[in-house]
């Protein structure tokens, strides 16, 4: 199981945080926009600043109870867009991440820092936070996408008839989609099997899940 959970390569997390204080989103949206240069359209990238490590803050949008931005940044040489959305509570998501402790944990930093400079910047009436309690506290996975690739290439309809013989949720309509949909046996996540052999795991909330669950489905191979 060691040596199969190092061939499972992580394409995206999706990640939760709380900045453990309520957060004013039209004064923050209002200050995000004064501070990096953004547009107010949603898929907008026209308008960047350089801020530290912070290439671009895009596409700001307000939702009801929630602010939504695209964050591109660098670490190592290597460029990052991920997608944050932030709550009036404080919490914080992001999607797009490719590793838990240099990207996400990074770009958690960066979000925490980039409210509390437009709490500092603040020359407004209404504040942004209340900073008697603000600090980043429990970053944890909402969900895991990994990909692993099969030695060989897989008969779907094979595999299909196989997996329904041993009372497997499975569900594959070539017309619909090229992929063969397996649920797992003891979570919410599935398995999108393809004929090239690449197989596509998504529902995961930690790697020993989606390893034990990728073990016992492979049996079937």
């Amino acid at each position: 199981m060691h040596s199969l959970k190092k061939q499972i390569k992580i394409c995206s997390i999706s990640a939760y945080a709380t900045l453990s204080s309520r957060l004013n989103l039209s004064a923050l949206s209002i200050l995000l926009k004064e501070l990096y240069k953004i547009d107010n359209k949603f898929d907008n990238t026209r308008f960047r600043k350089k801020h530290g490590t912070v290439e671009a803050i895009t596409g700001s949008r307000t939702f009801f109870n929630s602010l939504s931005f695209k964050l591109r940044f660098r670490i190592l040489n290597s460029t990052h867009n991920l997608h944050v959305r932030i709550f009036t509570t404080g919490t914080v998501h992001i999607a797009g991440a490719s590793d838990y402790d240099v990207t996400m944990k990074r770009a958690f930093q960066l979000i925490c820092g980039i409210v509390a400079c437009c709490h500092e910047y603040d020359k407004h009436v209404e504040i942004v936070l209340h900073s008697d309690t603000f600090g980043l506290r429990n970053i944890r996975i909402a969900m895991l996408h990994t990909i692993y690739y099969h030695e060989k290439s897989i008969n779907r309809e094979l595999l299909c008839t196989t997996l329904q013989k041993h009372n497997r949720n499975v569900r594959y309509d070539p017309l619909l989609h090229n992929a063969v949909n397996v649920r797992f046996l003891n979570n919410n996540g599935a398995f999108l099997i393809f004929k090239s052999g690449k197989i596509l795991i998504t529902g995961c909330k930690d790697m020993n899940t989606c390893s034990n669950e990728l073990e016992q489905l492979l049996l079937f191979f």
